[in-house]
């Protein structure tokens, strides 16, 4: 790696029983009460100790929250509404859920579509750039005497929210790489040592959410996550969203006349009816 991890610690292994975006520092049952069912996180995977990390950093503890929040904050009526007025006929509520997790963030000071690299070459296209990145100064970390100076360093958590192709899988998660990583090109955003996100679907999402079959769903990511270990040098957490509770999109039937739209999503937002 380009830099070295300032927290190291000796775990056999790694965990996959994470947080939850019920956890009670950032949920509440009167506001759900109150808004509705709220997006919950299905599946979680700590790659290289990511949580640990995020156990043992207060900075990068903070942001986590600042995150899960912005995730717990949305329910189905936000879905449903921002579906409606503003992507209504989409096949999926991948734009929906994907506005509402950047008001929530922008609001809490997050960098939407920050850039990895200076230079309009990189600038100019979106491939380079990561979802979200919020950084802060770390002031409580120990250090040794000849590490002191590293207390005006940043460390941040870099988030990718892949909805798209599954194809694009292996670009998605090495983006979060690029933002922590010393590189002989300019770095315009750096999470120091920091950590990377990825927010996927599972498959209940990629289901009852609309997304279509190709997607890179939390099975897929968890694949590329054991081949590319190598390339992977940043510890990362990946969540996958839940389906909404309320509702589900409507698909073509399967023996439809029309053989590219069996199974295919209408985009059709369907109650679902709880006795």
């Amino acid at each position: 790696m380009g830099v070295g991890w300032l927290i190291i610690r000796t775990i056999s292994v790694e965990s996959s029983d994470l947080f939850s975006v019920r956890d009670p520092l950032f949920y509440s049952e009167e506001v759900d009460n109150e808004r509705g069912n709220q997006l919950e996180i299905e599946k979680e995977h700590s790659y290289r100790f990511a949580k640990e990390i995020i156990d043992s950093t207060p900075e990068l503890s903070k942001l986590f929250g600042e995150l899960l929040k912005a995730i717990s904050s949305i329910t189905d009526e936000d879905l449903i509404s921002v579906q409606q007025k503003k992507y209504k006929g989409q096949k999926s509520i991948s734009k929906s859920i994907n506005f509402l997790l950047r008001e929530r963030l922008v609001e809490l000071d997050w960098t939407k579509e920050s850039k990895i690299f200076k230079g309009e070459e990189y600038r100019k296209e979106n491939s380079w750039a990561l979802d979200f990145a919020k950084s802060m100064k770390i002031e409580s970390l120990e250090l040794m005497p000849s590490q002191q100076d590293r207390r005006a360093s940043e460390i941040g958590i870099a988030v990718e929210v892949a909805f798209n192709h599954g194809e694009a899988a292996a670009w998605n998660i090495l983006k979060p790489v690029l933002a922590a990583e010393l590189n002989h090109v300019e770095k315009e955003t750096s999470i120091g040592e920091g950590i990377g996100v990825l927010i996927v679907v599972s498959a209940s999402m990629e289901d009852k959410g609309g997304f279509d079959g190709a997607v890179g769903n939390y099975e897929r990511y968890m694949k590329h996550l054991k081949v590319m270990r190598n390339q992977l040098t940043v510890p990362m957490m990946l969540l996958a969203l839940d389906a909404p509770k309320t509702f589900y999109i409507e698909r073509y039937p399967k023996n439809h006349p029309v053989k590219n739209l069996r199974g295919r999503s209408m985009g059709t937002i369907v109650p679902i009816k709880i006795s």
